[in-house]
């Protein structure tokens, strides 16, 4: 659906779209919220003093949120994230892949379709509350999904919600502990964790950009682009417009511009999971910053990124629990 313009992207975002209607996400919301809540109490359970955030919470809570939506079993989250780790290495980082790996990613991809397959099989026979009845069941324009459509779709928005959100809540949590002032705000409730994600996903989105192909010639700050050219649109850079947001590279959760994102895309291709990742990234920080108001950096603790041209994304980010 991504990579697919109309009318095909048209009839397939009409069945994706089922499963984000504000009615579904008014399911969806308390079944995240105490999945999320729960994970951070059981944080307080382990007794640890400093944990990784990336390791311990981002690279888990998404993808459980995400097999919530959708329906999966949540005991199945470790082989999911395999599989989606794969596809991504896949897509992006194929050239640093040897190619007996290469071969094994691609043999494992069998197995996360027939497990979707068997879902959406599942589901038709006996329709529940969740994304995958609302895509793979959802009647539009005379007609159902076929199984191959319904699977890409299905996949899609499980390895998309997934990467953007696990990247995205370190990122931000990042910028919050830079400045204890921010996290402190946060606890007594003088900033909203809609405001802190809204200037967070301005200021350090995990989507670092996406490529699209020139449909005509066109001249982008002086440069002539002729058609049918593959480029590549940063939105970090748009986020960080200073024609469009003052003080651009200040991170600012009390920023009162109201100027809209484009962290999202835009147009047809707009992230279809927005309001979803939103939900999730809001209730990690109200609940980790009511389970955990003393919040801090571990002592020593430097930022790395990991290498990628289109995710941007911590490779660790240790915390003291309660300093």
């Amino acid at each position: 659906m991504s990579v697919v313009d109309p009318p095909d992207h048209t009839r397939l975002r009409k069945y994706a779209n089922k499963g984000f209607t504000s009615r579904a996400l008014q399911v969806f919301r308390p079944q995240i919220y105490r999945l999320i809540q729960s994970f951070v109490d059981d944080l307080t359970v382990e007794d640890k003093c400093e944990i990784d955030i990336v390791a311990d919470f981002a690279k888990r809570v998404p993808l459980l949120a995400v097999m919530t939506v959708i329906g999966a079993d949540l005991a199945h989250e470790p082989r999911y994230r395999l599989w989606i780790e794969h596809l991504l290495a896949i897509m992006i980082g194929y050239r640093t892949l040897d190619d007996r790996t290469l071969i094994e990613y691609a043999r494992q991809q069998q197995d996360f379709i027939a497990a979707i397959q068997q879902l959406i099989h599942a589901r038709r026979a006996e329709p529940r509350e969740d994304l995958i009845t609302f895509i793979s069941s959802g009647v539009v324009d005379g007609g159902l999904l076929s199984d191959n459509e319904a699977i890409s779709v299905i996949i899609l928005l499980i390895g998309a919600g997934w990467e953007t959100t696990a990247k995205a809540i370190p990122n931000i949590l990042h910028q919050l502990l830079r400045d204890p002032s921010h996290w402190e705000n946060l606890v007594e409730g003088r900033v909203e964790a809609a405001a802190v994600v809204e200037e967070g996903l301005r200021h350090s989105p995990s989507a670092a950009g996406s490529y699209r192909v020139t449909r005509c010639d066109v001249n982008v700050g002086g440069v002539q682009i002729p058609a049918g050219s593959l480029v590549f649109l940063s939105l970090m850079s748009a986020g960080r417009d200073e024609t469009k947001y003052s003080q651009a590279d200040m991170f600012d959760p009390y920023r009162q511009a109201k100027t809209p994102l484009l962290t999202f895309g835009h147009g047809i291709h707009y992230c279809l999971g927005s309001q979803l990742a939103r939900m999730e990234m809001e209730a990690a920080f109200e609940c980790l910053s009511k389970v955990f108001p003393r919040l801090s950096l571990a002592p020593g603790w430097e930022p790395k990124y990991e290498p990628s041209p289109q995710f941007r994304g911590l490779t660790d980010l240790w915390v003291k629990l309660n300093s």
